[in-house]
C-alpha cells in the first residue's frame, strides 16, 4: 500500500513539473509576460477599430453616440463595448473605446445616457466622485475628478449624453481626445 502512495506522489509531482516546463516554454515563445496597470510595457495589445465602432454603437446603444473625429493615427484602439439597453441605474446604457497613446499611456472616451452621477459611480468604480477642478478643451468645459488607479477623469453632459475622458494619458492627450467630440 505505501508502494501505491510513493508512486500516486511521484506521478503527481512528475505531471506537476511537465505542467511548469510547458508553461514557461509558452511564455517564453509569447515574448514574456508584464502587469503594468498603469502604462503599457511591451506585449501585444488586439487593435480595434474603435472610430468605426462608435460610428455603428448608435444603432445598438439606444441614444445618439458621437463619433470621435480626428483620433491621431498613431494612437492604436485597444478596446470597444457597449452596455445594451434599457440597462440598470447601475449599468445605464454606456458605449466604452480605449486607444493606447504613443506615450504608451491608455485613454478611454465613455458615452452613456444615463444619469451623470450614476454614470460617473460605475465607470469610476466608486471613486470618491469629488471634483478637483474644470478645464475647456474641445470648446466644452469639462469637469475634472480623480479616476480609478491614481488615473485621471473628465466629464460633461451635453444632450443628455454624459461624456466621460479617463486614463492615463497626458493632458494634451485628454484635450486631443475632448476635442474629437467637440459639439
Amino acid at each position: 500500500m505505501a508502494d501505491r502512495r510513493n508512486k500516486t506522489v511521484r506521478d503527481m509531482t512528475i505531471s506537476m513539473g511537465v505542467i511548469v516546463v510547458a508553461v514557461l516554454a509558452f511564455v517564453l515563445l509569447e515574448g514574456g509576460f508584464s502587469f503594468s496597470p498603469g502604462k503599457a510595457t511591451g506585449g501585444h495589445i488586439i487593435a480595434t477599430d474603435v472610430v468605426g465602432d462608435f460610428g455603428t454603437a448608435g444603432r445598438v446603444a439606444g441614444f445618439t453616440v458621437t463619433v470621435p473625429k480626428g483620433i491621431p493615427a498613431t494612437w492604436q484602439g485597444s478596446s470597444f463595448s457597449i452596455t445594451d439597453p434599457p440597462g440598470t441605474p447601475e449599468a445605464p446604457p454606456t458605449v466604452r473605446g480605449g486607444w493606447q497613446t504613443p506615450s504608451g499611456s491608455y485613454i478611454t472616451l465613455i458615452e452613456s445616457s444615463g444619469e451623470p452621477t450614476a454614470v460617473l459611480t460605475a465607470e469610476l468604480q466608486g471613486a470618491d466622485g469629488s471634483t478637483t477642478g474644470s478645464v475647456t478643451a474641445g470648446g466644452a468645459v469639462w469637469t475634472i475628478s480623480p479616476g480609478v488607479r491614481h488615473e485621471v477623469a473628465w466629464s460633461r453632459t451635453e444632450k443628455s449624453v454624459t461624456f466621460l475622458i479617463t486614463g492615463s494619458a497626458t493632458t494634451a492627450e485628454f484635450q486631443q481626445l475632448a476635442a474629437a467630440v467637440a459639439g
